[in-house]
């Protein structure tokens, strides 16, 4: 028998379903937090950059499977939230977290282009 529980939606989800969909939006949250300068230069909060290694990575696509989500669609959809330069709250993101998110994504596309070239 499976534990089940109710969202306020009234949608049935089981305690893993919860947990991978926790660890989802602590992701998001995270990708959005505001580059630091070092040295006169941006760089990513360490949360940031696991943030978005998840993300972008094969890492997430286990996580969405459980949740019965299309990777690709997902991060479609993730992408066009963000970017958004509307000034209001959209899927629960400011303008300045979306902002934050669009810059992190840039510097971790940076970071990853130059590990892989050193690999």
């Amino acid at each position: 028998m499976q534990n089940l529980y109710t969202t306020d939606e009234g949608v049935q989800s089981t305690p893993e379903e919860r947990l991978f969909a926790a660890v989802i939006g602590l992701a998001l949250r995270d990708a959005c937090m505001k580059p630091i300068k070092v040295n006169n230069r941006m760089e990513l909060q360490s949360e940031a950059q696991s943030a978005h290694k998840f993300i972008w990575s094969d890492a997430i696509e286990s996580y969405l499977h459980w949740l019965d989500i299309d990777a690709g669609q997902f991060r479609s959809r993730i992408t066009s939230i963000m970017q958004n330069t509307d000034n209001f709250k959209i899927g629960g993101f400011s303008p300045e977290e979306r902002r934050a998110f669009r810059f992190n994504k840039t510097l971790w596309e940076d970071l990853w282009s130059t590990t892989q070239k050193g690999a």
